[in-house]
């Protein structure tokens, strides 16, 4: 009878592990252990559909999510610095991926490379079509500077060099249009491969740091004077108001939602500021707590996900109701406080509405290094070395964690 039952056992799993490696069948399922970034998540996108994202982190790799599962289900490499910016392109179909010397492009979702460049700093940006990359590319009459190259996303063939022209790390944009570059503190046409000149604010030249574009209305921002400035295009000779932002922050970046009636900016450490678009008036003031908040309060009777680190990118969702940033986050209180401080690298969701968080999910990458056994056999002590490193005591009957150090 045991015989008999090992070999059903035997041949059930042999079927389940058939079916699981059978790429043929449509509806067969798959499970993905989700593992996340091993440090902290630097650049992130939103996919055109709203099913995936795609994260760049400090470990020098890029990692596709399915938003429905909350998994990752493909990781990238092939990065040998630190990654700066990745994004998608418009129709979906290509990732674009940015460290120091080097722009990778990938197909998605299969993760191919289509092109490796070789770049210079600069930045990475698709025109609305989806047809050419924009990169600071280093070519053989470039220089070690590298020029503004366009390549060809389907075959990765280099399409044009604009001698020249260099374009900015944080500060430039593209128009929809394809043909207004802002750039270097300047409104470039490159049809014509020529300077339409600068921008005015309040009858003077302005100089920024960041900045972003719509179909109607462009925006920059200047750290040495803390505001931000907003034209109506393609008047880019007077602008239409000032933004003088409170207590100072610093802007990591500024998005234009895709109804065109507002512009969010994110600030340090994790502050999102909602401004309506007609008026310039502030709508929303959305403030996550922070770990480090003198007047954060623990709440022993309720678990809550709190900032330990600070925003590095920030993405709006197709429809403008979430916004999508970067997350090195801890469960304090309730019963978080049995286990002591648990990190999560990953993403956090925020509703743009009433400005609450939705949820968090990433990986918590950690490894055990040494483990002891009490006399009385009833505890065991771990050396947890991750994101996070100390002593946790588990309790052998009951499979819980008493306590950690």
């Amino acid at each position: 009878m045991k015989k008999r039952l090992w070999l059903v056992l035997l041949l059930s799993t042999y079927a389940l592990l058939s079916n699981a490696q059978n790429p043929a069948k449509k509806d067969s399922l798959e499970l993905v252990i989700t593992k996340g970034h091993k440090k902290n998540v630097v650049s992130l996108d939103y996919h055109p559909s709203g099913q995936y994202i795609v994260t760049a982190g400090q470990d020098l790799s890029l990692k596709i999510w399915d938003m429905a599962l909350q998994q990752e289900f493909r990781t990238l490499y092939g990065h040998k610095q630190a990654i700066k910016k990745v994004c998608y392109s418009p129709n979906g179909q290509y990732i674009a991926s940015l460290d120091r010397h080097q722009t990778i492009l990938w197909k998605h979702p299969e993760g191919t490379i289509v092109k490796k460049i070789k770049t210079k700093d600069g930045t990475i940006l698709f025109t609305s079509d989806s047809k050419k990359l924009l990169v600071q590319g280093v070519t053989p009459t470039s220089g070690f500077g590298g020029n503004l190259v366009a390549y060809s996303t389907a075959s990765g063939q280099l399409l044009k060099e604009y001698k020249k022209i260099k374009l900015a790390e944080s500060g430039a944009s593209l128009h929809p249009n394809n043909r207004w570059l802002f750039n270097n503190n300047k409104w470039l046409d490159l049809d014509a491969n020529e300077a339409k000149g600068t921008l005015k604010a309040n009858d003077q030249s302005v100089f920024w740091t960041l900045s972003c574009v719509s179909k109607t209305h462009f925006a920059s921002y200047n750290y040495g004077s803390g505001q931000v400035n907003v034209w109506k295009l393609p008047n880019l000779q007077k602008n239409r108001y000032t933004i003088s932002l409170p207590d100072q922050q610093m802007v990591k970046k500024m998005l234009f939602t895709a109804d065109g009636k507002h512009l969010i900016i994110g600030t340090h450490p994790y502050r999102f500021l909602v401004y309506a678009l007609a008026s310039g008036q502030l709508v929303k003031n959305i403030i996550l707590p922070n770990y480090y908040d003198a007047q954060f309060k623990v709440n022993p009777q309720q678990t809550q996900f709190v900032q330990q680190g600070s925003l590095n990118d920030f993405v709006l969702s197709p429809d403008d109701r979430t916004i999508l940033a970067n997350a090195q986050v801890v469960a304090i209180g309730g019963k978080a406080t049995l286990v002591g401080v648990q990190s999560t690298i990953g993403v956090r969701l925020i509703n743009v509405n009433d400005g609450k968080e939705q949820r968090v999910f990433g990986g918590t990458y950690s490894e055990v290094a040494r483990f002891s056994v009490s006399k009385s056999e009833q505890q065991l002590v771990t050396m947890r070395y991750g994101r996070v490193n100390g002593v946790q005591v588990w309790n052998l009957r009951k499979g819980d964690i008493e306590a950690f150090v």
